[in-house]
């Protein structure tokens, strides 16, 4: 179990794990949040380290993002609207994501352990879009036709997440293919009858919950993001946020161009 979930790094990542280490921010200079999903992933990683102040575990990490997903995500296997915010389609079976948590403790407990410092992302939970395969778990990258596709290892991506230690959740929902918003949709998180837009809608709302996840470029930033085509330079995400919800009739509007000024919030600032 503990291979699984933690994995052998090589030389190189053991010594880019230890400079990571050291630039994180002392447990004690951070600020104690209301809620443990209020957290960025940087204070989470100093705080779950031996000797933190607030005495916070990945078990009670763990235990804060799934009862949030179970209260606000709905039905899952949903390719559609659920009627909440649908961010992941299947989850990991919870005890196993236990398990994971509390081997996660032990390790970032243990200083002298003989496998090293505990890595950086060690206990922390991640989404991962469906495209990305989870060993154990159907990955049908938004579309019917690949039902029963059950992953028979990991995908890259996600084996180099668990090798940092991370919990993976679950699979978050994205548009057919990969392609667009047709098909299904997410909520967006600051309004469920608003899909979020792009393919990785599901990576970009289950920030509500578990503050991270994995999604894709695919060749540029999607204009529901940057506010163009391909008609002028892409702005960041980081710079832009979510633009103002705009009045129509669908009971889940498409993504469309937004008009006006950005809003300058972001699905972190989301209760």
């Amino acid at each position: 179990m503990e291979s699984a979930l933690l994995g052998e790094p090589d030389a190189r990542q053991h010594a880019n794990n230890l400079r990571l280490l050291a630039a994180l921010p002392r447990g004690a200079g951070i600020e104690r949040r209301e809620r443990i999903v209020d957290y960025e992933i940087v204070e989470l990683a100093a705080l779950l380290r031996e000797g933190n102040p607030q005495r916070l575990t990945a078990e009670q990490v763990l235990v804060e993002y799934w009862s949030r997903i179970t209260r606000f995500n709905g039905p899952q296997e949903t390719y559609g609207d659920n009627g909440k915010y649908n961010a992941f389609v299947r989850l990991e079976d919870f005890s196993t994501l236990l398990e994971q948590a509390r081997l996660a403790d032990q390790w970032l407990t243990t200083p002298d352990d003989q496998r090293g410092p505990a890595p950086p992302l060690c206990g922390i939970p991640f989404g991962i879009k469906d495209s990305f395969a989870i060993q154990g778990l159907e990955s049908k990258n938004g579309t019917q036709a690949f039902s029963g596709n059950l992953a028979l290892r990991d995908a890259t991506c996600v084996a180099r997440l668990r090798a940092q230690g991370a919990l993976i959740i679950g699979h978050t929902i994205c548009s057919e293919l990969s392609t667009h918003t047709v098909g299904q949709f997410a909520g967006n998180a600051w309004d469920p009858i608003r899909t979020p837009g792009g393919s990785s809608q599901g990576s970009g709302v289950d920030c509500t919950a578990v503050r991270r996840s994995t999604g894709r470029r695919d060749g540029r930033l999607d204009y529901h993001s940057c506010g163009c085509e391909w008609r002028q330079r892409n702005k960041t995400i980081a710079g832009i946020g979510i633009w103002r919800r705009r009045n129509a009739p669908a009971k889940r509007l498409g993504r469309g161009r937004p008009h006006g000024p950005f809003d300058p919030r972001c699905v972190a600032d989301c209760p």
